[in-house]
């Protein structure tokens, strides 16, 4: 009988732990986007970045859509800023929206953006460069595009998926293992600075992956 009466304290424990919080005031609310929206990410003041009505597209509160479909038929929007200029992939090659006006970067090779900081740099992953491996994370800054070296240890390819207004990348590297789902591991690289990938583990595991940095340095 011991095990059925612990267990039924427990249970009475949980019940009256729920409706306690039942009549806390709610930590967050939640709104729904319009239905073919593709959410990719959030800045500061609430505006979403993602794909809708056949483009690239911004979302603000209350109910605001704008969408890049008629100028960029068939874009993705995949990263924003806090000034709301957005980043993403239109055909073969990464774009940046600022402004009114949208630029097409890296364009001597295939490539995608996913991440902008409030000083306009870029950065995302290109395919088939020539410094070594078939996937390369890349900074454009000032009009100017840095490939980031595979210098890493056993590095075979690496793709960058976020800048913080620091300059700090964070992406992820692959090391080895079968070529449909290599052992990787997250890295953050500083560009200006000694543009280094540094391995950040990955917690005793054979795979981590960076796919967020907040101002703080701290990233997911």
């Amino acid at each position: 009988m011991y095990p059925h009466k612990l267990c039924s304290r427990f249970l009475l424990l949980s019940l009256l732990a729920g409706a306690g919080a039942a009549f806390a005031d709610p930590l967050y609310s939640v709104t729904f986007l319009p239905q073919d929206f593709y959410a990719a990410g959030i800045n500061n003041n609430g505006q979403v970045v993602g794909t809708a009505a056949g483009g690239a597209a911004i979302w603000s509160s209350p109910s605001s859509l704008t969408s890049l479909g008629t100028l960029l038929p068939g874009s993705e929007g995949l990263g924003i800023n806090n000034h709301g200029d957005i980043v993403g992939r239109y055909g073969d090659n990464a774009f940046v929206y600022a402004g009114g006006v949208a630029t097409s970067i890296v364009t001597d090779t295939p490539s995608w953006a996913t991440g902008i900081n409030d000083a306009g740099q870029v950065t995302g992953t290109a395919s088939n460069t020539s410094i070594g491996g078939p996937q390369s994370g890349w900074l454009y800054s000032g009009g100017a595009t840095t490939y980031f070296a595979h210098d890493y240890p056993y590095s075979g390819e690496n793709f960058a998926n976020a800048i913080n207004n620091g300059g700090v990348v964070v992406g992820t590297f692959s090391y080895g293992g079968h070529w449909s789902n290599p052992d990787r591991e997250a890295f953050t690289l500083t560009l200006p600075g000694d543009g280094t990938l540094r391995g950040r583990g990955t917690l005793g595991g054979t795979i981590s992956e960076g796919e967020d940095i907040n101002d703080a340095g701290a990233f997911v």
